[in-house]
């Protein structure tokens, strides 16, 4: 019906195509081809040796793991807002000028006797328009990027991963919430962990029975409540110190699959994250007090990436936000012999 066109593939399909979907987003033309492929050639093996972890996500950090890494991708929206509230202004402004033509227009019409004639739109509010979707077709891509990137990072740091699953709503019908929680994409984050993972993603739920919120509880199954403010957890039950999000992901894990990584014998200490640097494996006093960290203890990422401690992005500025882990993210694995950067077509960008 639509007869031939040309196509631009930037990856190669596998598998028996079901069903071809033309649609238009983001300024271009796009074909989605939806292909039946075994599970067993779409995801990757599990290297030998490495365990299963919990994942909590969040807003003050997208995604926390039992193991203290900490998953915290460039808030894309807060970086692009201040191109998007310029191109916005913009053409507001040419859309108020073309308006009042318009009305000139229509008032000259009715004084003559004729019928108004609809004036187009000038070159300046097309190009305008184009400016704009750009501004946000941007934010679109860094947010769906990172999201993939971490996604396949954890599938391939972890066997299985157990994620806490609850409720978004909440978040984006709060005034104070809505903007972070629409900017961090917590729903895309976890369809692309279940897309990277598959079948080792494990849901659980954000509460146990009898037991009550994993927000609001320890491991050891006592009730520490808290509020927002409180991104500290101190149990005066069994002496686990740790930050709240990687409390509340060992009890994902712990509910998923019977272990965790905290120790939650009394008077171990603040510095009880197993997996830990050796600096935060010494031994402390059982003060209930939150731990004094070396300086390279403190980072402001720790996303799995490389060894080096960022702000959360490569070549994105922003200002930097101290989130204490005081782990070692994985080693970047070194690019091959001969490695060269390849220059995509703009057609098959995204």
């Amino acid at each position: 019906m639509i007869g031939t066109f040309r196509l631009h593939d930037h990856r190669k399909v596998r598998g028996r195509i079901q069903t071809v979907t033309l649609k238009w987003a983001h300024g271009r033309w796009w074909c989605v081809l939806t292909s039946l492929i075994q599970a067993k050639d779409l995801y990757q093996p599990v290297r030998a040796g490495v365990g299963d972890a919990g994942a909590d996500p969040g807003l003050t950090a997208a995604l926390t793991l039992s193991d203290g890494r900490v998953l915290d991708p460039p808030r894309a929206l807060d970086e692009g807002l201040a191109r998007l509230r310029r191109a916005q202004r913009a053409l507001s402004r040419k859309f108020e000028a073309l308006k009042a033509r318009q009305a000139e227009e229509n008032r000259a019409a009715r004084a003559e006797g004729r019928e108004p004639v609809r004036l187009p739109r000038p070159n300046r509010l097309r190009r305008q328009i184009a400016e704009v979707g750009r501004a946000h077709t941007r934010v679109v891509n860094v947010r769906d990027h990172w999201h993939k990137v971490n996604a396949r990072r954890v599938a391939n740091a972890y066997d299985r991963v157990a994620y806490e699953a609850h409720g978004l709503m909440f978040m984006i019908r709060n005034r104070r919430l809505a903007r972070i929680a629409s900017d961090r994409a917590l729903a895309q984050q976890r369809h692309a962990l279940a897309s990277a993972l598959g079948p080792r993603l494990v849901p659980v739920p954000n509460r146990r029975e009898g037991v009550g919120g994993n927000s609001q509880t320890c491991v050891c199954g006592a009730s520490v409540p808290k509020t927002l403010r409180d991104r500290w957890h101190h149990c005066p039950a069994c002496g686990v110190s740790a930050p709240r999000d990687v409390v509340s992901a060992n009890i994902a894990e712990l509910i998923a699959f019977g272990t965790h990584k905290l120790t939650t014998a009394p008077g171990r200490g603040s510095k009880d994250v197993e997996g830990a640097t050796p600096q935060a494996r010494e031994s402390a006093p059982g003060t209930g007090e939150e731990p004094v960290r070396a300086p390279d203890e403190t980072s402001t990422s720790c996303d799995l990436r490389s060894n080096e401690n960022t702000a959360g992005g490569f070549g994105l500025r922003r200002k930097a936000r101290l989130v204490p882990i005081g782990v070692l993210s994985l080693e970047r694995k070194p690019k091959p012999h001969g490695y060269e950067k390849i220059r995509k077509h703009p057609a098959s960008a995204g």
